[in-house]
């Protein structure tokens, strides 16, 4: 029995220290996620017009694939005419999230 009582209590240091090395890991961690989201954003903050002139069309788009059943006017004006298009992944991704 005492045996048992030793190997678990060292099982039990053993964790201690595991969980006191993660506890120092997690800085150096939230620090190289901090530097590699500012080199990914890094283009968007350094050109004079961002990308983005196309997004608000995309969100448009979106909208209407999930909501235009429910307005008759638009369901008349506009159809989805599915083709398999790599480009428009995100066409069959965005209305099942939504």
């Amino acid at each position: 029995m005492s045996s048992q009582g030793s190997s678990n209590e060292a099982t039990a240091a053993s964790a201690m220290r595991r969980s006191r090395s993660d506890e120092l890991a997690r800085p150096g961690q939230v620090l190289a996620y901090t530097v590699l989201c500012a080199l990914a954003l890094s283009p968007l903050l350094c050109a004079a017009v961002p990308p983005l002139v196309d997004y608000p069309t995309h969100l448009a788009r979106m909208w209407v694939l999930v909501h235009g059943h429910e307005i008759t006017d638009l369901a008349r004006n506009y159809a989805v005419h599915w083709k398999l298009i790599p480009n428009l992944a995100m066409d069959l991704v965005a209305p099942t999230l939504a």
